[in-house]
This record gives C-alpha cells, structure tokens and sequence, in this order.
C-alpha cells in the first residue's frame, strides 16, 4: 500500500485483491522494487514485467543455486491415449531417480509435424537419457 500512497493513488479494493497472498506464502523483497517476490512451498511467484523479474533473479540468485535439470525433448504423431501405459511405465520405472514426465498434445499450428510433445526432465542427465530409451 506505501506503493500506491506514494504515487498519491488510491488503495482500492481491485489493487488490495491482486495483492491478496496465501497465508504460507514467504514474501521477499528485493532493494529499490515495490513488488515482492513471493514463494509458496516450493514455487516462486515473480512479475511478469521482464525489467522486475530479472532484478529479482538477479538479487535472488543464490535461492537458485544447485544441479539444472535436464530436459529432453521428443515429439511423435502418436496420441496420447496410445502412449499413455508406456509412459506411465516408464515413470514408474524412473520415479525413484527424480525423472519427471510431461506429455502435451499439440492443439495449434505449428512447422513441426507432430501429435503428442514428451518432456522427460530431471536432475540426473543420465537417468533422463535412460528414460528416453
């Protein structure tokens, strides 16, 4: 509200409700920014103004430290109802090694000629290749 008030602009009930946070949110301020950075367990909520959220990273950076996931990439003109049992396989197969599968069916246009986009992704680069497999 300080924000606001400072621009001489007033605190209604539309900027209250965007600014309404869970209750175990973890409200973190960066120098010289009016807008929080916000985690709630395990995910982080940043603006979506690209000059205030790379001030935020970049203030924030050692919260992002540790090994990248890996991300591999496949995509196939098969639907996703007939991959759904080998994928659900091979999560179960590859779950004890963080291995993370996303499967998204291509509803747009697109220059890649494909049904379904696999997302295998985890921290290990060769339990992600493994899962490939």
């Amino acid at each position: 509200t300080d924000h606001y008030k400072a621009q001489g602009k007033e605190v209604n009930e539309a900027r209250l409700r965007m600014a309404t946070l869970p209750s175990n949110s973890e409200i973190l301020t960066t120098p010289g920014l009016w807008v929080p950075l916000v985690r709630v367990d395990n995910v982080y909520i940043l603006p979506g103004i690209p000059r205030l959220f790379q001030a935020m990273i970049e203030a924030s950076k050692d919260r992002f430290k540790g090994p990248a996931m890996k991300l591999r990439t496949l995509y196939t003109t098969q639907g996703e109802g007939e991959i759904a049992a080998a994928l659900s396989d091979i999560a179960k197969e590859f779950e004890g090694q963080g291995v993370q599968i996303g499967s998204y069916p291509h509803t747009g246009v697109s220059e890649l000629e494909y049904t379904t986009k696999l997302c295998f992704e985890a921290r290990d680069e060769a339990a992600v290749e493994a899962a490939v497999q």
